[in-house]
């Protein structure tokens, strides 16, 4: 059952409601005094939510608007599936942003290949790949990397470090200076990159000379790559 009020060439200048048997109903309003228009969703005439535009004569500018009345999350979907959800405290869970956090499981000799993280601790969307050994973006985007990798070396390195590359080319790199032989160095990376979708990030060590330090993995997550979609 619907009821209408007040149509003025065309357009709505009261309330319009929509309401159904089970005393559920939805409310098309405008109000051209205070600048809005919304849409509501009522429960025994108790509006429950709403979204409403509003307009610039409230001074605060043009804005779209969502509201739930109660403690209730607002959430939001594609293809029958939750996909991001704001709580009653404001908190936003999206629970299928492409991420990967991987680690080396145990000590593997440097090399001038790629570096392999072969255990996967985190890896929504399975966007890393042990096979290739590189994290692929999905979609475009602002991707923040974060790779930390440990050395050990049985004799007086020059120098070690590690190298990032995007599709292959390097596109950033951090080294340590000369250390003593039997001795360790830990290496950070901490980046933020655009990558348009199918981009793809790869971690490659260095060694002076041809020489290359062991790559220490194991319990401690001595070595480990991070890298999840910003925006």
């Amino acid at each position: 059952m619907g009821r209408s009020r007040d149509l003025a060439d065309g357009k709505l200048t009261e309330l319009l409601d929509v309401e159904q048997s089970t005393g559920h109903s939805v409310q098309l309003d405008h109000t051209s005094t205070s600048g809005y228009s919304s849409v509501a969703w009522a429960e025994n005439g108790t509006i429950k939510a709403y979204s409403a535009h509003f307009g610039t004569t409230d001074g605060s500018g043009e804005r779209l608007q969502h509201w739930v009345a109660s403690n209730a999350p607002i959430t939001f979907g594609t293809n029958n599936t939750e996909r991001m959800r704001i709580d009653s405290s404001g908190r936003v869970t999206m629970p299928y942003q492409p991420m990967a956090v991987a680690r080396v499981s145990s000590d593997v000799q440097g090399s001038s290949d790629l570096l392999l993280f072969d255990t996967t601790d985190i890896n929504i969307g399975s966007h890393y790949n042990t096979s290739l050994k590189r994290f692929t973006a999905p979609v475009a985007g602002r991707y923040y990397i974060a790779v930390e990798v440990q050395f050990h070396s049985g004799a007086t390195q020059i120098y070690t470090g590690i190298k990032v590359n995007k599709n292959g080319g390097q596109v950033c790199d951090a080294y340590t200076n000369q250390y003593a032989s039997n001795a360790h160095a830990r290496i950070t990376v901490n980046r933020v990159f655009e990558l348009s979708a199918n981009d793809y990030l790869e971690v490659r060590v260095a060694g002076s000379a041809g020489t290359y330090p062991t790559v220490q993995g194991g319990g401690g997550n001595r070595t480990a790559f991070t890298c999840f979609l910003l925006s």
